[in-house]
């Protein structure tokens, strides 16, 4: 058994139903087109996996150097696949632009094994 199963397995089996209880549902929109006056077109909503979300309010600088304030940050345990324009919503309707994404990549398939995704506003930069 190579590290990759063994932290998919844990991940699966150990993470996902210790943090099940903590988790809310993600309204997820595909970014689908722009008429290039600031008019974007989405997917009709749909349910994302799950996810652990903080909304500790912080500054962040983005790897471009831009400062942006985070309104939440999103783990999801299951894989996911957001594109950068795409519209994330809370429960709440708390919602803003995907200023950042990561997460700890399985080297066999370039998939992370958890994703981390940061909703905020630019305060400075482009």
């Amino acid at each position: 058994m190579g590290y990759e199963e063994l932290i998919r397995g844990l991940v699966a089996d150990v993470l996902q139903p210790q943090f099940d209880s903590m988790m809310v549902d993600i309204t997820h929109e595909i970014f689908t087109s722009s008429n290039g006056r600031g008019k974007d077109s989405y997917s009709t909503a749909s349910p994302s996996p799950r996810a652990l979300v903080d909304k500790t309010a912080q500054r962040h600088y983005t790897s471009n150097g831009v400062l942006v304030q985070i309104v939440a940050t999103l783990i999801f345990l299951d894989p996911v696949n957001i594109g950068p324009d795409d519209r994330l919503t809370l429960p709440d309707g708390t919602t803003a632009p995907i200023v950042d994404t990561g997460g700890f990549l399985d080297s066999g398939t370039g998939r992370a094994f958890v994703t981390t995704v940061k909703l905020g506003n630019v305060v400075r930069g482009t």
